[in-house]
């Protein structure tokens, strides 16, 4: 009897990627993006000394498009990530994700599993990725991060890493629906724990820490930097599906 897509997840030994894959997959991902948008990389730590070890990379998620720049653009390790459980049910991408290592999570609920796969890729030598905030950026300012991270982190102790974007949200705004093309992003790169802090100080202080240097607003940065951000359909196009009422007569999903 086939498998359904639950008991294929259900049953996983292990979520690790296959590394030639992997490899293969982020390379070319890598020269796709460099095609159709404008980035730039910075990392604020050696990167030599960061080759094959063992880290957990968790970034903001201001944009679509952040899962794959964060990921191909941090080389010295392969990730494990974890995505939205809808995700997995999309056809064309459920054999992919499965060999990229992917590992589900379900949205706005409690979800054991993906904690336990954590884990047990933590104790297999492998490193992984998510999204501390859970959801999109719905005004290029970070959301909530989920109160659970700091404990997770701790019991992983493996050095973190911090992907900071700058743009993303300008470049691709969650009420857009396609991609905006050859406008200018940055991804910041910088070691947020080591393993000997998470071990060493309390959650509240680490929480401090991780709120402090997470934190991020698109337009405040641009207002400083002042890069041009511009589409083939006005930039603002779309918006009534997050600010759906008019600010001057109140009617809904009025505002053209």
């Amino acid at each position: 009897m086939k498998k359904t897509v639950e008991e294929i997840l259900n049953t996983r030994k292990s979520c690790l990627p296959l590394r030639p894959f992997y490899a293969v997959g982020c390379a070319g991902l890598y020269v796709v993006l460099n095609v159709l948008y404008r980035f730039k990389r910075v990392f604020h730590f050696d990167p030599k000394e960061m080759k094959g070890k063992q880290v957990v990379l968790i970034s903001d998620h201001s944009s679509w498009t952040e899962f794959w720049f964060a990921v191909s653009g941090y080389r010295f390790a392969q990730f494990s990530c974890v995505v939205g459980y809808h995700q997995m049910f999309r056809k064309f991408l459920f054999w992919l994700m499965l060999m990229m290592g992917c590992i589900p999570k379900r949205h706005f609920e409690k979800d054991l599993r993906p904690v336990r796969q954590m884990i047990r890729v933590a104790n297999q030598g492998g490193s992984l990725a998510f999204f501390p905030e859970g959801t999109f950026s719905f005004a290029g300012t970070a959301q909530p991060v989920n109160p659970g991270t700091i404990g997770l982190l701790k019991g992983l102790g493996l050095t973190v890493v911090l992907c900071k974007s700058y743009g993303a949200f300008c470049s691709r705004p969650s009420y857009k629906r396609h991609t905006v093309s050859r406008n200018y992003q940055e991804y910041h790169y910088e070691i947020l724990f080591t393993p000997e802090e998470l071990k060493e100080k309390t959650p509240e202080e680490l929480n401090k820490k991780l709120s402090e240097r997470f934190a991020y607003n698109d337009f405040a940065w641009n207002r400083e930097y002042r890069f041009a951000y511009r589409d083939r359909e006005p930039l603002i196009q779309g918006a009534e599906q997050l600010l759906y009422r008019c600010p001057q007569c109140g009617a809904e999903f009025e505002m053209y």
